[in-house]
């Protein structure tokens, strides 16, 4: 079994993890540094906890603007917020983890790997054509060459993809890359990104990863890894969902006990009344499972907190609801979006299909898996979700809270309280999306 954790980052920069330089307008360098310390802390709890073997990244700040291309190294302050966050990992498990060089999937975001490297290979798919100012391309017309060394310092040295693994096997690991170019649809159509918006939107490419996994010293099975970020409406996003879908690269052959995730933000809701939204059924039609599809929304009303993914801004969210039965208040409270056409847009696809049942969303906010133990009636009902992989809340201890209008008592403003960055504010600063995980 792989755990992997996917989180949809909100222009992740170093400024994230280190303070400083990225103070915002009215905090001083004490303030922005205390701010870093509170979401270094969320993340090392939140990777602590949840266990991951893979982390998935996306949504970064880069520079180079629009003339950098997808499968070029991703550089700028994402990049630099990486290298802290690789050698934070490496500080909690004494060097256990290592990474895949950044690459970008557009010209103003990129993807990135974190893997822990024991029994575990990067296998690609694509390779690296060498240097600094290369680029990820299919092994099958170029040999794969060296990254620069700050980049192939991310990798373990000298190590092989193992040679019976049926993709790159007896290559370099540090001479390999995250595919983001290159894509034709089903019948060799056209490649990505003509085939979304004929090339007049900024779409993000899909990015492919995959790892070569060992058991008992000899390779078991491949995992692969399709990253995607839908763009913004529903038009779009369905367009996007629709044709990725029919990508060719969604279909490795499989065999034994190999798996494939499909993790991404998809831009639109991934049930409407209760269905799976149109334009993702074709990945259902393909053999992919959704992680709700076993508990989907509509099987018990008012429960939508329990699908959400998407978090409000800092500056409207509550730690109560309105007047209503005291169950329903968790687990949105009045921080997550819980309406609207883009509230649950995160999710992981995978085949195999049972794969999916573990699909968990981890709420630093309240914790999961969703459970009040001392709610009546029971809540949440039967058969509605709640994840599986436990993650604890860091935020206040938040049991079901249903008030007129916000608490004060001994003269606290209990709004601006949760609101602070050692509470919400952090989980909000990293992203307004909730990371994710499951088991394949």
């Amino acid at each position: 079994m792989t755990r992997i954790l996917f989180w949809q980052l909100d222009d992740f920069s170093v400024s994230d993890v280190h303070g400083a330089a990225g103070a915002a307008p009215g905090f001083g360098v004490g303030a922005a540094s205390e701010a870093a310390r509170a979401r270094v802390g969320l993340i090392r709890n939140l990777i602590a906890s949840a266990e991951p073997d893979i982390i998935v990244l996306s949504g970064f700040s880069t520079d180079r603007g629009l003339s950098a291309a997808p499968g070029e190294l991703m550089t700028g302050r994402g990049l630099d917020g990486l290298r802290l966050l690789l050698s934070l990992l490496r500080s909690m498990s004494g060097d256990a983890w290592a990474m895949t060089p950044p690459i970008r999937s557009s010209a103003s975001d990129g993807v990135a790997m974190l893997f822990r490297r024991a029994g575990r290979f990067f296998a690609g798919p694509h390779g690296w054509s060498g240097g600094r100012n290369g680029l990820s391309t299919d092994v099958a017309t170029a040999v794969p060459a060296a990254y620069p060394p700050d980049f192939a310092a991310f990798l373990p040295a000298g190590r092989k993809v193992p040679p019976a693994a049926p993709l790159n096997g007896g290559l370099p690991e540090a001479h390999l890359a995250l595919r983001a170019t290159g894509y034709t649809l089903g019948g060799g159509r056209a490649a990505f990104p003509d085939a979304f918006f004929a090339g007049s939107l900024a779409v993000r490419a899909p990015v492919l990863g995959a790892f070569a996994e060992n058991a008992g010293g000899k390779y078991h099975r491949m995992v692969y890894i399709a990253v995607l970020r839908a763009p913004e409406g529903a038009a779009h996003a369905g367009l996007f969902n629709r044709r990725l879908a029919e990508l060719d690269a969604l279909e490795p052959a499989l065999s034994g006990d190999d798996a494939i995730a499909l993790l991404g933000s998809f831009g639109e809701n991934i049930y409407a009344g209760g269905s799976i939204a149109p334009s993702l059924k074709p990945l259902r039609d393909r053999g992919f499972s959704d992680g709700f599809a076993h508990a989907p929304p509509g099987s018990a009303p008012d429960t939508e907190g329990f699908y959400a993914t998407t978090l409000r801004p800092v500056d409207e969210a509550g730690y109560y609801s309105e007047p209503r039965e005291a169950p329903l208040v968790f687990p949105a409270y009045g921080y997550a979006r819980t309406e609207g056409p883009d509230w649950s847009v995160d999710m992981a696809f995978t085949r195999p299909a049972e794969a999916a049942k573990s699909f968990t969303v981890l709420n630093p906010v309240v914790g999961t898996p969703y459970r009040v133990p001392d709610a009546s009636p029971a809540w949440p009902p039967q058969g509605v979700f709640t994840g599986t992989i436990p993650v604890p809340g860091q935020v206040a201890t938040l049991q079901p809270l249903v008030v007129e209008r916000p608490l004060t008592s001994g003269g606290v403003d209990w709004t601006a309280w949760f609101r602070s960055e050692t509470q919400y504010a952090k989980v909000r600063a990293v992203s307004a999306h909730l990371p994710v995980a499951v088991d394949v």
